[in-house]
């Protein structure tokens, strides 16, 4: 199996699960969202929210991409605060976070990227490629480009509205593509990217601090939304040197 299909695989969610996520309701004006990210958060999430509702709280290692990018617009149209009590990563760091009003990370706690869908899309043929030989129908690869074409764009609007430089998903994608799972860029790094509203963003002191924790919020989290363990290996620091060879082309509104 490809470099790329696993990437794919990795990007879609942390962990391979058996229990969805779950939406709970701290007080009047705080939801907390713990586990993977499914098609059915987006009605949960939708009939829980309210004006009333100022901040979530998530431990959350990623998940349907798809149902990832409905909630972080709304969290977006709200003016939301988050708040990571654990780990945020993949979809999570991608969209909650990113369209999120004020943020928090405290101690303890972890923020992990791993690239995107517009990076992801740059190739294209390779997993069209890949999906033809696990299986797939040519209506079935229609299907599922158009909807990823359909994400990109609403990802790129996410990223407008939020003032983000969008390329920071594909840096993210290099860097881990093919030797780490997730980079976990600190705040100058995120800063230099145009992510705003920073309140508290807590970072180990060293990768062996980092992959320690991670792999203790990993164990955690997969004693109750996941149906096995793996390592994780986490870079860390900035990645200037995994710069994109080129920007990705402009995606039509």
């Amino acid at each position: 199996m490809s470099k790329l299909f696993l990437s794919l695989m990795w990007f879609l969610a942390l962990y391979s699960f058996s229990f969805a996520g779950e939406w709970t309701v701290k007080d009047k004006h705080t939801l907390r969202f713990e586990g993977p990210i499914e098609k059915n958060d987006i009605p949960k999430f939708n009939e829980l929210v309210s004006e009333d509702i100022k901040t979530i709280i998530v431990n959350c290692g990623g998940g349907d991409v798809l149902a990832a990018i409905p909630i972080a617009e709304k969290i977006q149209s709200q003016k939301i605060d988050i708040i990571v009590d654990g780990i945020c990563a993949s979809s999570c760091a991608n969209y909650f976070f990113i369209a999120a009003n004020n943020k928090k990370v405290p101690k303890g706690s972890l923020f992990l990227l791993h690239g995107g869908i517009a990076p992801m899309l740059e190739h294209k043929d390779q997993m069209v490629e890949q999906i033809t030989k696990a299986g797939g129908t040519p209506e079935q690869i229609g299907s599922y480009l158009k909807a990823w074409h359909e994400g990109a764009k609403k990802e790129r609007d996410i990223y407008e509205k939020a003032g983000v430089d969008v390329s920071l998903l594909e840096y993210s994608y290099r860097a881990t593509n093919g030797k780490y799972d997730f980079w976990a860029p600190p705040l100058a790094t995120l800063k230099k990217f145009g992510v705003k509203n920073i309140i508290e963003f807590w970072y180990p002191n060293s990768d062996e601090e980092m992959n320690a924790l991670a792999n203790k919020l990993r164990n955690e989290y997969a004693k109750k939304y996941t149906t096995h363990s793996s390592h994780l290996n986490i870079m860390g620091g900035d990645i200037d040197q995994y710069k994109p060879e080129h920007k990705s082309t402009p995606l039509k509104k």
